[in-house]
């Protein structure tokens, strides 16, 4: 079965066509050569643009400390970048869309920030020129009301001169309006009325609202791109004669961040009804009535605000315990109402707390917990909690699995830090002292068990021994630590990588080549998106050529043919990316206006004859290696004639040596989504001219792999562990099959992906895996099935190999 299709797939390559009537390979020597080094040229040409343009970097990259324990870092937009990548002491943290983040839950200590912009083509510019830092516990740039109390001069440490000019004028009955001479180099002003800090604004003006009567006072700093302050500014002075008061008559009720709602309430009523709902671990959904006359709110989330046009706002990853919000309707001439009513709303599942130091949760309303989306699963809460310290500034926190769990959901130091499906989760680049763990289990409906107990773990700089509940874990502790991520994502290993704990703790491998895919494009540095033998240049024209029978055009987007990018890549881009994954769909071909004529030819003869059009990803010329563990995630589609592969080929030709390599980690047809297929194979006597004689060597015990998986439903791990002399294969971590022999050694592999349509295979006979439908003179595709096409797609989440230590 397996047999047939590889020699025909191994068969049809540069210069080399299928001589079908006997079995033989024919092989044109001079053409063969010819096509070797011009396209090699090309290939070379064609990704060096992706390497010497690279996108600018950020400018004017900067921190401010918004809460005690929290830095916001912004820098200046880049033109052409679609997110940015932010790196924190050294180590790759986010990809932001925006032009800002916010590394919260800080422990004291200094932070340095640099960013990274990335293009819609997925390349990276150099990180920004200058690195921000700001510190966490520091009065001086702390921006909590009880950091401010000193008197006015040595504010900060910045070269800025203090603001001039401070003044202040009533503006309504309640109300002042502060404002200051603006002063260069300045990115933000930070505001103190009667000695409280009321934040930071990008504005020269600020307004103190629903103040009482009384004196008031303001001053004000410049803040550099550094988060640096200058000094105070000499003290403003102003005073209310008798205004509302019906707040608590503090200043603080006025944010700088706000200033540019400046006007009167304009008649506009504060939203009623305001309340929060827990709608997963660490998530509130606040909501409110609408306001007639309102063109946006700003909302008050925990002393934070943000403005959004709906009558709903999202908080997330929230620290456990009681939350409040207040939100304020704004009109489109910006007139601002009075504040709402306060209301709280807790992230304990049930809302009443799960920890008896929380006493204050019981103020959320009982019929909002009940009401929740993620009402409480009937798992049990994980048990037997633990953290263990590895390395520095690194603990392995570990539970015992919870029957009917999906995944997790683990909270750091009482904020989310993220979910995963294993039972261990690893957290970096930690501070010194104590730090507590707690985890909820998820059934596979979303819903929430209750947290577990606490976990305790003390970090020291130097890695601790494990406790007793660890010394069987601690084998996995004994690899050295990997290298530091790389600075940008021009090379080989994905930045990602380094977010996700289980790829940096593998034991006894380093990681050497990774995709997460969680960008938006394909990386031209790691990927090729045409088979190596297909859209060959034969000194006078591109070439493509139907391999195996199948059915699809592959789509190249990164062609050297201008034609093909042109009149294909144009019509139809089979990658597609959801921040998560990437997805290879394959699609019903518009192109096609012809039968079928021939195997191989100009591409006006062979994408217009194709009945589909699809993608492959493959590192030929990019990544190869001989040995190590090959692995990925993918989600195989349940339809009728795909035929998608997960595999490894052959770097060399037949004249440099080759054995025609090839292992199958995983191939699968569609109509069977039960079965994945391993297979391992190699030719002998290779040479140019002489295509050699083919050996198969069937796994053991065997290469179709059947455990009553519907494979399609979910994505699985495939994978191969590749070391002198033996394969192993694996799904989801068990192994399945391997094979043994010597011949595997002979030389350096590269990965291939697909999503291929129909093919030789495909209409074998059942008992050979096949549909059958061949013999029945009705073969796969017939023009039912070409109108019945459901665009399936091959999912993947991640690539990831890895070499010995």
């Amino acid at each position: 079965m397996l047999n047939f299709s590889t020699i025909e797939r191994n068969a049809i390559m540069f210069g080399s066509k299928l001589d079908s009537s006997r079995g033989k390979l024919v092989l044109n020597k001079q053409k063969s050569a010819l096509f070797f080094h011009i396209t090699f040229a090309l290939l070379l040409t064609s990704i060096a643009p992706s390497i010497a343009h690279a996108v600018d970097a950020p400018r004017d990259a900067r921190g401010t400390v918004v809460r005690s324990d929290v830095i916001k870092w912004e820098w200046s937009r880049v033109s052409d970048a679609v997110r940015y990548q932010v790196n924190v002491n050294g180590s790759f943290v986010a990809l932001a869309t925006d032009n800002n983040y916010y590394s919260r839950n800080l422990a004291n200590g200094d932070y340095r920030m640099t960013v990274q912009a990335i293009d819609s083509s997925g390349r990276y510019s150099s990180p920004s020129e200058q690195s921000a830092s700001r510190r966490i516990g520091s009065a001086s740039n702390s921006n909590s009301a009880n950091a401010s109390s000193e008197s006015s001069g040595g504010g900060g440490s910045s070269d800025l001169p203090a603001p001039r000019d401070p003044r202040g004028t009533v503006v309504r009955a309640d109300a002042i309006k502060w404002e200051w001479a603006d002063v260069n180099g300045a990115q933000q002003y930070e505001i103190y009325v009667n000695d409280n800090s009321i934040g930071l604004t990008n504005d020269r003006f600020v307004y103190s609202r629903g103040l009482s009567s009384g004196e008031y006072r303001m001053r004000v700093r410049a803040v550099d791109s550094n988060g640096n302050r200058s000094s105070d500014s000499d003290t403003a002075r102003q005073s209310i004669a008798g205004g509302s008061n019906n707040t608590s008559g503090s200043s603080n009720s006025a944010s700088a961040n706000n200033a540019s709602a400046s006007n009167s309430n304009g008649g506009l009523p504060a939203p009623r009804d305001p309340r929060g709902t827990r709608v997963r671990a660490a998530e509130i959904k606040w909501e409110w009535a609408s306001v007639s006359g309102a063109n946006e709110y700003e909302v008050t989330v925990d002393g934070s605000t943000a403005r959004t046009a709906n009558t709903f706002y999202r908080s997330k990853n929230l620290s456990i315990g009681e939350h409040t919000m207040t939100v304020k309707a704004i009109g489109s001439n910006g007139a601002v109402s009075n504040a709402s009513n306060q209301a709280k709303a807790s992230t304990w599942e049930n809302g009443s707390g799960g920890d008896s130091n929380n006493n204050n949760n019981n103020s959320q309303p009982a019929p909002q917990a009940q009401n929740a989306p993620t009402a409480t699963a009937s798992l049990s809460k994980p048990r037997d909690v633990r953290g263990t310290q590895v390395r520095p500034q690194e603990v392995k926190w570990e539970w015992s699995r919870v029957d009917g769990a999906a995944r997790y959901e683990v909270y750091l130091d009482g904020a989310s830090v993220g979910t995963t499906d294993d039972d261990q989760l690893y957290t970096k680049n930690l501070s010194s002292g104590e730090h507590t763990v707690t985890v909820a289990a998820i059934d596979s409906q979303g819903r929430y068990s209750e947290s577990s107990n606490r976990a305790i773990a003390i970090v020291n700089g130097e890695a601790a021994q494990a406790s007793n509940n660890n010394n069987d874990n601690s084998n996995n502790n004994d690899s050295s630590p990997l290298p530091p991520p790389p600075a940008n994502d021009n090379g080989l290993i994905d930045p990602a990588s380094w977010n996700y704990s289980e790829v940096s703790q593998k034991p006894g491998y380093q990681l050497v080549f990774s995709d997460e895919f969680n960008s938006g494009s394909l990386n031209r540095n790691r990927w090729n998106t045409q088979l190596r033998w297909d859209g060959s240049f034969n000194g006078d024209r591109y070439e493509y050529r139907v391999v195996n029978g199948e059915a699809q055009f592959y789509v190249n987007i990164f062609s050297p043919d201008q034609e093909h990018l042109d009149k294909v890549a144009s019509v139809y881009n089979p990658f597609e990316f959801d921040g998560n994954r990437l997805a290879i769909r394959s699609k019903r071909n518009p192109l096609k206006d012809r039968e079928f004529d021939k195997g191989y030819g100009p591409l006006s003869q062979v994408s217009r004859q194709q009945p589909f059009l699809s993608g492959v990803i493959s590192t030929y010329d990019k990544f190869k290696q001989k040995y190590g563990y090959f692995e990925a995630r993918i989600k195989i589609p349940n339809h009728l004639g795909t035929f998608p592969a997960f595999w490894l080929h052959h770097h060399k030709r037949e004249w440099e040596g080759t054995q025609k390599t090839e292992i199958d980690i995983m191939e699968n047809l569609g109509h069977a989504p039960w079965y994945v297929y391993n297979s391992f194979h190699y030719f002998t006597g290779v040479s140019e001219g002489v295509s050699g004689t083919p050996h198969f060597v069937k796994p053991k015990p065997q290469g179709q792999i059947y455990t009553g998986t519907d494979y399609s439903e979910d994505y699985h791990v495939y994978a191969a562990e590749w070391k002198p002399g033996h394969i192993r294969f694996l799904i989801d971590g068990q192994q399945v099959s391997e094979v043994w022999n010597s011949a595997s050694d002979h030389e350096e592999l590269y990965i291939i992906i697909n999503m291929a349509v129909g093919g030789v295979w495909t209409n074998m006979a059942t008992n050979a895996g096949g549909t059958g439908r061949n013999a029945e003179g009705n073969p796969f595709p017939s023009q039912q099935d070409i109108n019945n096409w459901g665009n399936p797609a091959l999912e993947i989440d991640y690539v990831r190999v890895y070499k010995a230590k």
